[in-house]
């Protein structure tokens, strides 16, 4: 009993909590005013006893109550209400707009309890007010009044306002939970946003600059000038990237994305088929689809850092569409393809990545040689990756109807294959 207790106080602080703001607590303390104003009226022209008097104060008490503790005053208001429309007491006609009030508070906090009180109460106000049950009671039938002017003619009035009042309260909770799902989908999406940027540019630009290094001191040689200059240029990219993830945290709207620039900047490759690491690109004019001429880029720019840390390889693009708008998520899946070949591939073994842009679907299929602790000189290798940028992305390709399936078809050879419609 003691443990109920405790979860339905828990429930009433939390509803209260929820329904707390400034217009509510405006509004109830409006019409705590108007009732205050009435019995005043009342009690001055000598319409209304001293029980009565007291009565009404009991109602705006609670009405002030509700209007700092909106889901608990309205539970109070509303059973003091029913009470005294059961009770011989002539109450202001304004605390019709308290009941209706605290329905409408109910309706947003607890639903089905709402409408067991706008049951009731409703029920109440018939019997006794409304001359359904009886013919001895306190008011004529077809005359009601609300603040002593505005007057109103049989029930249906009456019941119309007790239904407006409980469906806006569940219709501001609907509006509110609508909103609150929306909130979240947005800081959700940018969450995952702000880990995917992280994962697949800042993380991989440092884990390349850290392979490189490790590299450079294994083969016992001091970096030249252009590979320093490079590194710089890495380590540039990786820090702007880092500036934008800021940017985006903290929801500013001057954020510009250099994608393009990373790694090796402003580089143009060939309109050719094929991209090797071995064979450094001309400039020539490129007449692919927006899509696959900035995945030429990355694919360049990925066989270099691939080709500078001792790899041999090649990535093939072919390409049958002619309009394919660019891809964030094939461009960062492609920079992970390339950051997981740096971090878990042999160098001493081949590996191959092939793009088809097809004109309705992008194939992305990679094989190489996963790297054991037998075949790497560098134990720290493995603290360079957390191992979850490709499951990300199987999931990212999911929510657009693309798969991701990797096969390891032996202990060290590996094999990718993505597909997205475009």
């Amino acid at each position: 009993m003691g443990a109920m207790i405790y979860r339905w106080r828990q429930r009433l602080a939390d509803a209260d909590q929820q329904t707390n703001n400034a217009w509510l607590l405006i509004a109830i303390l409006i019409v705590a005013l108007a009732c205050t104003m009435e019995t005043m009226i009342s009690v001055a022209s000598s319409s209304m006893s001293v029980v009565d008097a007291l009565c009404a104060c009991a109602n705006v008490a609670t009405l002030i109550y509700m209007a700092f503790r909106p889901a608990s005053g309205a539970l109070i208001a509303s059973a003091l209400w029913i009470a005294l429309c059961c009770a011989p007491v002539k109450q202001p006609s304004a605390t019709l707009l308290a009941i209706l009030v605290a329905i409408g508070i109910l309706g947003y906090a607890f639903r089905r309890i709402s409408i067991l009180v706008t049951v009731i109460a409703l029920s109440v106000w018939l019997v006794t007010q409304g001359n359904i049950a009886s013919s001895n009671m306190m008011s004529d039938p077809s005359d009601h009044t609300l603040f002593g002017t505005v007057s109103m003619t049989g029930v249906t009035p009456v019941i119309v306002l007790f239904a407006a009042a409980l469906f806006a309260g569940m219709a501001a909770r609907w509006n509110h939970e609508r909103h609150t799902t929306r909130m979240e989908l947005a800081y959700r999406r940018k969450q995952a946003r702000t880990a995917r940027d992280i994962h697949d540019y800042v993380s991989n630009d440092l884990a390349y600059l850290i392979l490189r290094l490790d590299k450079a001191i294994a083969d016992g040689r001091n970096p030249s000038i252009a590979e320093l200059h490079e590194l710089r240029d890495v380590a540039s990219g990786a820090l702007e990237r880092t500036h934008e993830v800021i940017n985006l945290i903290e929801d500013r709207t001057n954020r510009t994305r250099n994608d393009d620039t990373r790694g090796i900047r402003n580089t143009i490759v060939p309109n050719s088929s094929t991209v090797q690491n071995s064979s450094p690109a001309s400039p020539t004019v490129s007449v692919d689809c927006p899509l696959a001429a900035r995945a030429r880029i990355i694919a360049h720019n990925g066989d270099h850092r691939l080709a500078e840390l001792g790899f041999n390889g090649q990535t093939i693009i072919s390409n049958t569409n002619t309009d394919a708008k660019p891809d964030d998520l094939v461009f960062g899946l492609l920079e992970e393809l390339y950051g997981n070949i740096a971090k878990h591939a042999d160098p001493q073994a081949d590996y191959i990545l092939t793009i088809s842009i097809g004109n309705d679907t992008v194939t992305i299929a990679l094989a190489d040689t996963a790297l054991t602790s037998a075949t790497t000189e560098s134990p720290s290798v493995v603290s360079h990756s957390l191992g979850t940028g490709l499951s990300r992305y199987r999931n990212l390709l999911a929510e657009r109807g693309g798969t991701l399936i990797i096969n390891n078809q032996s202990d060290r050879e590996w094999s990718m294959l993505a597909q997205l419609p475009i």
